[in-house]
């Protein structure tokens, strides 16, 4: 009867460290990471790309589309770095931000991750020509639903298509700001996503990873 009796006090103690520290773990996965005023201000921090280690020029930042998804919004947008500011080129990223509770800030904005669009073939610095066409495939899920979706950048051309592995087909107009998205839900391969003119004829084609 001893030995229980001095067991049942060291089990009771394990069990309440093991809560404190999955309590711990909780608050630093999310409760005590800080929040930002704005989506903008959210793509300053990791998952976003414009860290104060990346380079960027603030001048040279603009938030090209933003996308409702979720609990929140993708912000598609571009900047440069020195050194190919000359030829108009530039880096383009897509970042989910989403508005979350902090402990160290109340209700704000944060980051919950990206996707940096680049081009099959490396042309250096930076990656995207303003004549460019890119695009880049990815899951993302909001709570319990799965989505794929679609998106990437055309610098002519009036239209783009995406055609998938099941055989569906979508295609959209090229909006001004040469940003486009597909989202469908569940998980889907992509085939291949053209670039079109204005009659319809392929300008280019590219094959998302």
């Amino acid at each position: 009867m001893k030995t229980n009796v001095l067991k049942r006090p060291i089990f009771v103690l394990a069990l309440v460290l093991v809560l404190i520290v999955g309590m711990l773990g909780v608050l630093d996965a999310g409760w005590l990471r800080p929040v930002y005023t704005t989506p903008e201000d959210a793509l300053t921090v990791w998952p976003g790309y414009l860290t104060p280690h990346s380079g960027y020029l603030p001048d040279s930042v603009e938030i090209l589309r933003r996308q409702p998804f979720g609990r929140g919004e993708i912000l598609f947008y571009r900047w440069q770095t020195p050194g190919c500011t000359a030829d108009g080129s530039f880096h383009l990223a897509a970042t989910y931000v989403e508005r979350v509770f902090s402990l160290r800030g109340g209700w704000g904005w944060r980051a919950q991750g990206s996707f940096q669009h680049l081009p099959e073939v490396d042309q250096g610095r930076c990656p995207i020509r303003p004549d460019g066409f890119v695009a880049g495939s990815i899951g993302r899920s909001v709570g319990r639903e799965r989505f794929t979706t679609v998106s990437g950048y055309g610098g002519r051309g009036r239209a783009v298509r995406v055609a998938w592995e099941d055989g569906r087909v979508d295609e959209s107009p090229l909006p001004a700001s040469g940003v486009f998205f597909f989202s469908r839900a569940g998980a889907h391969a992509v085939q291949r996503v053209e670039l079109l003119d204005a009659a319809g004829r392929v300008l280019e084609t590219t094959y998302p990873w």
